[in-house]
């Protein structure tokens, strides 16, 4: 995504925190490589554009976006 690739990806070992299915990506069904072509054939038509793949990606993970939720975990933990 960072690259302005559209993901493709199972479901359900954390990659569905990173990629919105039918938005930023395509979540198949765990082990469904049916339906794991058919999100290759939606990625390849999605028309969604490389500047929104990278902004999103981009508004999660940069690493001051990173820093804070530790430093509000850390916080949360210390009270």
């Amino acid at each position: 995504m960072a690259a302005g690739a559209v993901p493709v990806g199972f479901g359900g070992d954390g990659r569905d925190e990173i990629i919105d299915h039918l938005t930023t990506g395509y979540l198949a069904r765990r082990g469904d490589t049916g339906d794991f072509a058919k999100g290759i054939r939606w990625a390849l038509t999605a028309g969604i554009s490389r500047e929104a793949q990278h902004q999103a990606a981009t508004a999660r993970f940069d690493s001051r976006i990173i820093a804070r939720r530790y430093i509000d975990l850390f916080n949360r933990i210390l009270k």
